[in-house]
């Protein structure tokens, strides 16, 4: 109200023409406004209409930069700021240097970036009570194979670039792996574990079998499997599945006293046969993860990655100040050897 300049009228009335305007000037006024807002208008849409076409014609260039995602991701991450300048080195790669940096490098490479397991799958069919005829065992019954194509996937060696557990790369050799993130799996299958004669083949799988620290053993013989039959200094761990008439599975656990409780499956358990691999693959990590905090002076694929990260940067820093290390991150002199 206070804003109202007449009583008799509200905000929202159009206020009269002042005196001192005549009709005839009111109207070349409006006359005036609405040519302008017209030549507005079409200014606007032929620009609008020449930017667009310009956009259109841009040719982007070409990023002949190799150090442009390193240092974009570094920036993302704020290592490029002062506060962090700590956090961060260049590395000297200087020719006297480039070698010996470069084998380290390489070195780094090598190490594994996910834990890594090799855990053995043994197959017993009925009435089986020796290793040679254990053994000797080219594939299983139609549950069991079943229970391996759920267990992981299978691979060729030869072409498998992942975690191999020892298995040699040969050609049209198979195996079953599994991976993701945080963890690779190979596991020693003693049905797909080949070799040349009969004498190989036994030799191959009770090197690789008696090796491993955990065993998966399917067993459909009527007794409870005792583990002098497979005698090994390892297999630690037995996780030993019983097929029951009724379709599910009754799970035992068969482990020395040194090693820690593990789950999610435990001695008795009867399990499901949709579930059962998946159960199966988790307690086998978890059981390998409970022997290897047992075992003295055992280094995680992480520690050790660090551990030579760490070994890198004390032997090769290059000591630089704040604005040289932007200056050679942001315009960097690449070397014919880096």
């Amino acid at each position: 109200p206070e804003l109202a300049f007449y009583s008799d009228r509200t905000l929202t009335d159009v206020s009269p023409t002042p005196t001192s305007i005549s009709s005839h000037d009111e109207t070349a006024i409006i006359q005036m406004i609405n040519e302008q807002e017209t030549a507005e208008k079409n200014y606007d849409s032929s620009s609008f209409g020449k930017i667009e076409q310009n956009l259109d014609n841009i040719i982007q260039p070409s990023r002949n930069d190799r150090f442009a995602l390193c240092r974009s991701h570094i920036t993302q991450l704020g290592l490029m700021m002062f506060e962090n300048r700590q956090n961060i080195d260049l590395l000297n790669t200087s020719k006297t240097n480039c070698d010996q940096l470069l084998r380290e490098l390489k070195n780094l490479d090598t190490l594994n970036c996910r834990e890594t397991h090799k855990i053995a799958v043994i197959y017993i069919g009925y009435g089986q009570e020796d290793k040679t005829s254990i053994f000797n065992n080219t594939q299983g019954s139609p549950n069991y194979e079943e229970f391996l194509r759920h267990l992981g996937w299978q691979v060729e060696l030869s072409k498998h670039t992942g975690f191999r557990g020892g298995l040699h790369p040969l050609v049209n050799t198979y195996s079953i792996y599994y991976a993701n993130a945080l963890v690779e799996i190979m596991f020693h299958v003693a049905t797909m574990i080949d070799g040349s004669t009969d004498e190989d083949r036994l030799k191959k799988k009770t090197r690789h079998i008696g090796n491993d620290e955990v065993q998966i053993i399917w067993t459909e013989h009527y007794h409870e499997y005792d583990r002098s039959i497979i005698a090994s200094a390892f297999g630690d761990v037995l996780i030993v599945i019983h097929p029951l008439p009724n379709g599910l599975y009754r799970i035992k656990i068969d482990k020395t006293s040194q090693t820690t409780n593990f789950g999610p499956l435990f001695d008795g358990a009867i399990v499901d046969k949709l579930i059962l691999p998946e159960l199966v693959r988790a307690t086998a990590i978890n059981a390998s993860r409970a022997r290897r905090t047992t075992l003295n002076n055992h280094c995680e694929f992480y520690e050790e990655r660090y551990r030579i990260i760490n070994s890198i940067i004390r032997t090769h820093k290059k000591e630089t100040t704040y604005e040289e290390f932007l200056a050679k991150s942001f315009t960097p002199l690449a070397t014919k050897n880096i």
